[in-house]
């Protein structure tokens, strides 16, 4: 038997305001140890052909003020276990999987003021020192065609998905589908996340080509993929996504993708050009479509991927979750040409991005907020809202439209 003493933990998202903590495991091994109450061989693995759920998600927890998003916590296994084994006979009986509970967690604990209690006695460490040991390096062995982004008609729908706070958009015409980002609320149960996925099956039905574009691996940009069956993967003709993947729940993910789509890319951010500024890398390009890169950072939100379509006349400016800065000082210069009708998906659910203001162009339209009614962060802020109603856009939000909003390009 193998003995372990500490567990190491990343903050996937945090609200001190709502005293809401989502921790994932980073390795695999200490994962099946605390889930199995310390009865683990080496010989154990997680099969990357069913998805399971690998994070904690903690209540009525405030942590130290060291404790970003985005770090590292090292606490003891067995204080760990302990607190889980207590969860569950408060409960009588076992948490598992329970229907009810978001589909991206195995274990739910209330009253966090313990936990709290034994990060401050483990280790934290931010983003910026977290090694290279702790991040796992995503590569594709073969790549494959990526027809959709090139033989993309120039008339097609763009579709921002009613996925709560998430984010899923797609493009299609005819015979082609891109998909960028396919994620949905952390909130929502397996249950929910498959009925979105039935709701818009109609989408990738007889298309020739689809390729799927993950900007970067924040659970609610990509968990959608924990809810398909694997023939989805199946139709999957290309994959882009970052290297750079922190967390247990995403490497399982990126594990099924490896398993069952026929090729892809992985982009490694490059890194910046100037200090402190985070910009972002053209990575290719044609009539259609610009995509590019964020630059090197700590945040993964500034390292991922971006993306211009264009339609006849028309252009779209896919941002995930990225800054002011990286949007309209880098990618509105290097894609938008003026003439063009414009619309957005604002970046990072309407939060504040940064001082660098919304470009106003001749011809500003549809302005699109992927929130939720279920966020932490009181998004959207009210001062992006503001600037993007500055700028001429009209705003639309998928909270309020109850539904997927769609542009005519």
């Amino acid at each position: 038997m193998v003995r372990l003493e500490k567990a190491h933990l990343y903050v996937e998202k945090y609200s001190r305001l709502k005293k809401e903590v989502w921790l994932d495991f980073v390795h695999e091994n200490e994962f099946l140890y605390c889930r199995n109450n310390r009865d683990y061989l080496p010989s154990m693995h997680l099969s990357p052909e069913q998805y399971e759920p690998t994070m904690i998600r903690i209540n009525d927890c405030i942590l130290p003020k060291s404790v970003k998003e985005g770090s590292l916590l090292t606490v003891d296994m067995n204080e760990l276990i302990q607190i889980k084994m207590d969860a569950e006979k408060a409960v009588r009986r076992s948490i598992g999987q329970m229907p009810e509970l978001p589909a991206m967690v195995f274990l739910e604990l209330n009253g966090g003021s313990r936990f709290a209690d034994m990060v401050k006695k483990g280790t934290i460490t931010p983003p910026s020192r977290i090694r290279s040991e702790y991040i796992y390096k995503f590569k594709f062995c073969q790549k494959g065609p990526m027809n959709a982004l090139y033989d993309m008609q120039k008339n097609f729908e763009l579709r921002i998905w009613d996925v709560g706070q998430g984010s899923t958009v797609s493009a299609s015409d005819e015979d082609n589908l891109i998909l960028f980002d396919f994620g949905a609320s952390m909130h929502f149960s397996r249950s929910r996340l498959e009925r979105i996925i039935e709701d818009h099956e109609f989408l990738w039905q007889d298309k020739e080509s689809i390729v799927l574009i993950i900007s970067h691996w924040d659970s609610d940009h990509y968990n959608l993929l924990t809810a398909v069956e694997p023939s989805f993967f199946g139709r999957l003709d290309y994959v882009i996504c970052t290297d750079r993947i922190r967390t247990l729940s995403a490497k399982l993910t990126a594990d099924r993708i490896a398993l069952y789509c026929s090729g892809g890319e992985s982009v490694t951010a490059p890194k910046m050009a100037v200090k402190n500024c985070c910009g972002i890398k053209e990575l290719s390009h044609n009539k259609r479509f610009r995509l590019f890169t964020g630059e090197n950072s700590s945040d993964t939100n500034k390292s991922g991927l971006l993306m211009t379509l264009y339609g006849e006349n028309t252009a779209a400016l896919l941002t995930a979750d990225h800054t002011n800065h990286q949007v309209w000082n880098a990618m509105y210069k290097e894609s938008v040409l003026g003439e063009e009708t414009l619309h957005a998906i604002v970046p990072h659910h309407g939060g504040d991005c940064g001082k660098t203001p919304v470009r106003r162009s001749i011809n500003s339209r549809k302005a699109v907020i992927s929130v939720g009614e279920d966020n932490m962060y009181g998004h959207p802020c009210k001062c992006t809202m503001d600037a993007y109603k500055d700028a001429h856009f009209k705003l639309f939000r998928t909270d309020e439209e109850h539904g997927d909003i769609t542009i005519e390009m």
